[in-house]
C-alpha cells in the first residue's frame, strides 16, 4: 500500500506561472528545440536557498534529466521523481525514498 508522504509543495504548481522569471537565456533558448526532440519541462524543484532546478521528462517512458545552466540536458542526473496526478496537483507519491 502506498503512503502518502510529507507534501511541501502546499499548492503550489510543479511548474509556476513566473517560469521564465526563474530561466536564464540560456534554457529559455533550449526549451522550444528539446520540445522539438519530445523532451518537456517536467517540474521545477525550488530549495530554499539555492538556484531551482528544471526537471525534465525524455520521451523515453518513465527516464527523466535535468535542464542545466547552459542550456543542455543532464541525461543521468541523481534524482527521484514523484509522478505527477495532474497538472495542477501535487505529484502522487511513488518511492520511499528522497521526492521531488
Amino acid at each position: 500500500m502506498k503512503q502518502r508522504g510529507f507534501e511541501r509543495r502546499r499548492g503550489e504548481k510543479p511548474i509556476p506561472d513566473d517560469l521564465v522569471s526563474l530561466l536564464n537565456a540560456e534554457q529559455v533558448r533550449a526549451l522550444p528545440e528539446l520540445h522539438e526532440k519530445g523532451i518537456v519541462l517536467y517540474a521545477v524543484r525550488r530549495p530554499l536557498f539555492q538556484e531551482p532546478v528544471f526537471i525534465v521528462k525524455l520521451p523515453t517512458k518513465g527516464r527523466y534529466g535535468v535542464l542545466l545552466e547552459n542550456g543542455k540536458v543532464d541525461y543521468f542526473p541523481d534524482i527521484h521523481i514523484r509522478e505527477q496526478r495532474s497538472p495542477d496537483i501535487g505529484f502522487s507519491d511513488t518511492s520511499t525514498s528522497a521526492k521531488l
